[in-house]
């Protein structure tokens, strides 16, 4: 049983097939035997036996030795017999696979009982032989049957009249991340690909660091240690050249204990993953938390190699987490078996959050016109109230010469604990016409203001904001502003913070919602447009004709910008005859409100009573429009123009 806790505790992925055994496949030379499938397995654990490592083809000249080498796996149970061993038998053909015979050895070390996996050749003659090994996993004791015997790819060494150096070579590696915290050392191998193909150069190997990965200088085998040392290390492949420059390629392995380490500020999710290769989708991954406290917790059963943490706080610094994946797969003999494997324990560090976290928050309020509005209300007990306040925490409607304003708000840090925020500095805008009238109170304390006046607005600041000397990282403030502004003007602004470190180092600018401030004249504005019939002839005696605004747009524009909305009619006078010179023209004109047509004279008329409490609309928005009719008489040709009076008069309550 001991020797199966070993082999279970291998932490390194095989691939199931690498380059090298990749080209068996199209290999046209027959062999000794047929190669036998490659061993397939998950973090180093063989579910059947095979060669892990290929004999390669190779190139040489006369007299110069050449090294084949492979390696073995091996299936769970051949290992239980702890006194067996590989043995190797090398095979040779020299003439294209018809014949096979045995090989020696360039060292006599390989017979029918030999245990290395290397064969030494050193060719006497140019042409090009094939090679293949087998092997047999047994004890020489009577104690254990001799096993399946193994065919590997054939390999061919072809022999050249001459050295040939290579220009360059390009190394690749089976498996770029080895386990280093399980019982047995893991391993994987690289490979050499010379420039031109046919280099005869040998390839040796090196490590950057053996005390992480070491190397076998010849076979290219890597093998990592098992200490628990974490680390890259760096490996190159060096041909060995003749007469040229050697020349070199490497790769580059990563060993760990299968699972690395996060850090992370709180607030976000850590995301672990398993590291190396897996060529089959695992049973069950069982994801586990250990607390601070060693309570160990289950936080996820799945099929993936990737876990993502909830986000997280400052509790969850220093939390070991660690995987066990398991696979369940077939064996050679069509048996199911399951590997289990676990990671090491990865360490998740969250730091805080420094980042600042602002929030500005703003409301107006036009007081002059606010009061207003209740006393009026309160006066006429339930009757309609002219009064009308459309305001809103971020739009005073209808700002005028004399209204007493006011911005209010609060300025947070969430962060304040944390917050790498210093200071701060306030600022916002308003029309310069204000310059002089603005008051401004930080946490009920009135605060000297800083003014830039820039064309028409003026930009106000405050400084030295510390949210590390406040309660909650939090300051509330207030804007006041008595109106002198007698136009019509919309002006938009908002309340900002530009937020420094202790070094002075700008954070950012955070910005409040965008207020906006309708200021006015605090009267009806009114603006008529000229109407034209067109070109009349006498057919158009006796007949109605529509006027047309000329410029398309209504027959009276107006903006009602009373907040005091007492009834009002709007009324319409044609003050003159039509005339062209001092000749006057038969006609008549008449508004036509739709649904109902009034002549018009020279006395006002009223054509729409807007209520109290009621703004008053533009005409012609509804359909409104002049109609002119064309009497029966003598007429002269000409361009005949009329005068109308459009006047707004208040209506006496009742």
């Amino acid at each position: 049983m001991a020797a199966l806790l070993v082999v279970l505790a291998i932490g390194v992925l095989r691939r199931p097939r690498s380059r090298v055994q990749a080209e068996a496949a199209t290999t046209t030379v027959p062999g000794k035997g047929t190669p036998s499938a490659a061993p397939f397995g998950l973090f180093g654990f063989y579910l059947n036996t095979g060669f892990s490592l290929q004999p390669e083809d190779r190139y040489t000249y006369v007299n110069n030795a050449k090294l084949l080498t492979t390696d073995t796996a091996h299936s769970m149970w051949a290992i239980f017999n702890l006194t067996a061993k590989d043995h190797f038998q090398w095979y040779q053909s020299v003439d294209g696979g018809k014949n096979w015979t045995k090989a020696q050895d360039g060292n006599k070390a390989s017979d029918k009982y030999g245990t290395t996996p290397d064969l030494i050749v050193t060719p006497s003659q140019e042409g090009t032989v094939y090679y293949q090994a087998t092997f047999q996993y047994y004890t020489v004791l009577p104690i254990w049957p001799v096993t399946s015997t193994y065919f590997s790819r054939v390999a061919a060494v072809t022999t050249l009249p001459a050295p040939i150096d290579a220009s360059g070579i390009k190394v690749s590696i089976d498996d770029d991340y080895l386990y280093n915290n399980q019982d047995a050392a893991a391993s994987t191998f690289v490979h050499g690909q010379p420039t031109p193909a046919n280099a005869t150069g040998n390839i040796t190997w090196t490590s950057s660091d053996p005390t992480i990965a070491a190397v076998d200088a010849k076979t290219g085998k890597v093998t990592a240690n098992k200490s628990g040392k974490d680390g890259q290390v760096t490996i190159t492949g060096t041909v060995q050249n003749d007469g040229l420059v050697d020349v070199s390629d490497s790769v580059t392995l990563t060993v760990g204990g299968g699972l690395a380490d996060q850090t992370v500020t709180e607030g976000q999710s850590a995301d672990f993953r398993v590291l190396g290769n897996i060529d089959q989708k695992p049973d069950n991954v069982a994801w586990h938390r250990v607390d601070a406290n060693g309570q160990n917790k289950v936080v996820a059963n799945t099929q993936s190699l990737n876990y993502q943490t909830p986000a997280t706080t400052l509790q969850d610094d220093g939390a070991l987490y660690y995987a066990e994946v398991t696979v369940t797969m077939l064996d050679e003999q069509e048996k199911p078996q399951t590997q289990t494997i676990k990671t090491r324990q990865a360490k998740l560090t969250v730091n805080p959050d420094t980042a600042p976290r602002v929030t500005i928050t703003s409301e107006m309020k036009n007081s002059t016109a606010s009061s207003e509005a209740a006393t009026t209300a309160q006066q006429l007990s339930g009757t309609v109230n002219p009064i009308r306040n459309d305001d809103t925490a971020h739009n005073l409607t209808n700002i005028v010469q004399g209204d007493e304003c006011q911005i209010t708000g609060t300025i947070t840090d969430a962060n304040w604990l944390n917050s790498t925020m210093a200071s701060g500095e306030l600022t916002f805008e308003l029309p310069s016409s204000l310059s002089n009238q603005v008051k401004f109170i930080l946490n009920n304390v009135p605060q000297a203001v800083a003014k830039q006046t820039v064309g028409s607005e003026t930009i106000f600041s405050v400084s030295g904001l510390d949210f590390s000397q406040v309660i909650f990282g939090s300051y509330d403030y207030e804007i006041d502003f008595t109106s002198p502004i007698t136009t019509n003007q919309l002006y938009t602004t908002g309340v900002r913070l530009r937020g420094s470190d202790k070094n002075n180092q700008l954070l950012g600018t955070y910005s409040g919602p965008s207020l906006r401030l309708n200021f006015t004249d605090g009267v009806i504005d009114a603006t008529a447009h000229p109407i034209t019939f067109g070109t009349l002839d006498k057919t158009s005696l006796g007949q109605t004709v529509a006027g047309q605004v000329v410029d398309g747009g209504n027959l009276l524009d107006v903006r009602d910008n009373r907040r005091r909305r007492d009834q009002v009619a709007v009324q319409l006078q044609q003050s003159t005859p039509f005339y062209s010179g001092d000749r006057p023209l038969a006609a008549d004109l008449f508004y036509d409100s739709g649904s109902l047509s009034y002549p018009l004279s020279n006395v006002a008329q009223t054509v729409i009573n807007a209520g109290a409490g009621i703004a008053v609309q533009s005409i012609g928005a509804k359909g409104e429009h002049l109609n002119l009719k064309l009497l029966y008489a003598a007429y002269q040709a000409g361009h005949y123009t009329s005068t109308l009076n459009w006047t707004f008069a208040a209506v006496p309550s009742v």
